[in-house]
């Protein structure tokens, strides 16, 4: 149970706690917001408390809880989006799974090594698997075996 008498997650009670009580309602939300950032590994907290710190002022902003949430949409969304944000990160990481230079700054995209084959497991199989080059095949092939 919460200290508003609800179970933290309960939208409706802190629904109600908003409408009623505002002031309680801000005081529940920043105690919320503290017991969860300090159960966190202490690697972790101070980045997320810098992001909450972002998202704050980001609130302070806005003349409208309405304003509020546009501004921390197109925030949110130059994380994942902007330059150097999520997307482009895990793009690197992808090129770097498979053996293959991400795209220069340009956007020129990189061309993988000939031999280059790495299969990625599906998400929370946390593990890559190396392919070996395929064996020749054809005419040269046979030229080989007779070496």
């Amino acid at each position: 149970m919460g200290e508003n008498g609800a179970d933290p997650s309960d939208f409706d009670a802190w629904l109600e706690l908003a409408r009623t009580d505002p002031d309680a309602f801000e005081v529940r939300r920043l105690e919320a917001i503290e017991r969860y950032l300090a159960s966190l590994p202490e690697d972790r907290q101070e980045i997320l408390r810098r992001f909450q710190w972002r998202i704050d002022r980001e609130r302070e902003r806005a003349k409208t809880p309405l304003g509020a949430c546009i501004r921390l949409s197109e925030m949110l969304s130059e994380q994942v989006h902007g330059e150097g944000g999520l997307r482009d990160r895990l793009g690197a990481l992808a090129a770097a799974a498979k053996g293959i230079a991400p795209p220069s700054a340009d956007g020129t995209p990189s061309t993988p090594p000939s031999d280059a084959n790495v299969s990625v497991t599906p998400p929370g199989a946390g593990q890559l698997r190396l392919v070996p080059p395929a064996a020749p095949s054809g005419p040269e092939a046979d030229d080989e075996d007779e070496s």
